[in-house]
């Protein structure tokens, strides 16, 4: 049996497909701030969906928002280590008890969230090289901010696909994201780019929010494709 969202409008994330399945077992609307912790963290939280808006009313939105960052933060680490963040989501029986919680695993949530912001503060300053429609931002840190990276760029350059690239977190590879406010559909746009030794890690996901990971000399391909050759890295 498979379940999916596509064609749905708007487009439900894997936690609410999950929740929905879930109902057919019985009632399961104590379950639900896990569905919405799942909507924030895809960014599907403006989409209108009820269950947002219902899950908001009763545990309150800046809960259900601060638990999301919370329970993101650890896999984002150098360590990612998501053990603690899984603990608690099996234990917790809503939001504040991942936010207002004092035990080992709330302080490993709120640890990594410092670990990430350090990084994210030092890749907020790199600034995009830009050609044609493409903007990159080259990033060399050991914590997965690359799609965070290219989601705060996204807003600013609104018309160009905004792809921030990290080769400092895994050794040998270039992991990137690519984002763009511009409507282009950015699953075909790497198609179009697919360099040789392009795995199934590259180019899955949403048509607004994609990336992937290649090996350097692939990367290399690809970004001299894109007319960035002076973005090369030395393997």
């Amino acid at each position: 049996m498979t379940i999916s969202g596509n064609g749905l409008d708007p487009e439900p994330t894997s936690a609410l497909l999950a929740w929905w399945a879930a109902g057919a077992l019985g009632d399961q609307t104590d379950l639900l701030w896990l569905a919405t912790v799942g909507l924030i963290g895809d960014m599907a939280d403006e989409h209108g969906f009820p269950e947002l808006a219902e899950a908001q009313a009763r545990w309150g939105k800046t809960a259900l928002r601060d638990a999301t960052s919370l329970i993101n933060a650890p896999r984002r680490t150098a360590l990612a280590d998501a053990a603690p963040a899984l603990r608690l989501l099996l234990d917790a029986d809503g939001p504040k008890r991942i936010t207002k919680g004092e035990d080992a695993d709330a302080e490993a949530l709120r640890a990594a969230k410092a670990e990430v912001r350090v990084a994210m503060d030092e890749g907020k300053r790199v600034p995009p090289l830009v050609v044609g429609d493409v903007a990159l931002i080259r990033l060399d840190s050991r914590c997965q901010i690359h799609p965070l990276i290219a989601q705060q760029w996204r807003g600013r350059l609104k018309d160009k696909i905004v792809i921030a690239a990290n080769s400092g977190y895994r050794a040998g590879w270039v992991h990137f994201a690519a984002r763009s406010a511009s409507g282009r559909d950015l699953i075909a746009f790497l198609a179009e780019h697919r360099p040789v030794g392009a795995d199934g890690r590259y180019g899955n996901g949403h048509t607004q929010a994609t990336g992937g990971a290649l090996p350097v000399a692939s990367w290399n391909e690809f970004i001299a494709g894109l007319g960035l050759p002076q973005a090369g890295i030395e393997a």
